[in-house]
C-alpha cells in the first residue's frame, strides 16, 4: 500500500521516481517529489493507479503493482 514516504515509480514515465510527500485518498492522487538534478527537486501530482511501490535494499529492488497484483524482483 502506498503511504506517505513510500518510494514510488511512475508506470509510464521512467524518469519519475521519488517519494510520496502528500496523499489525497478522496481524489486518488499523490504528490511525488523527485530530483531533476542534484540541486533541483520537483513536485508532481499523479493518480495513485499510475504509481508502483518500490522497495530497495543494497542487494535487490522490488517493484509492486497493486492494480495488477504483480511483483518484479531485480538483483542489483
Amino acid at each position: 500500500m502506498i503511504k506517505l514516504g513510500t518510494q514510488v515509480q511512475h508506470k509510464l514515465h521512467d524518469d519519475l521516481n521519488g517519494d510520496v510527500v502528500q496523499l489525497n485518498r478522496s481524489s486518488n492522487t499523490a504528490t511525488v517529489k523527485y530530483w531533476i538534478d542534484d540541486y533541483e527537486p520537483m513536485l508532481v501530482s499523479v493518480y495513485l493507479s499510475d504509481l508502483l511501490e518500490v522497495v530497495e535494499d543494497s542487494d535487490y529492488r522490488v517493484t509492486i503493482d497493486y492494480d495488477k497484483l504483480t511483483t518484479t524482483f531485480e538483483v542489483v
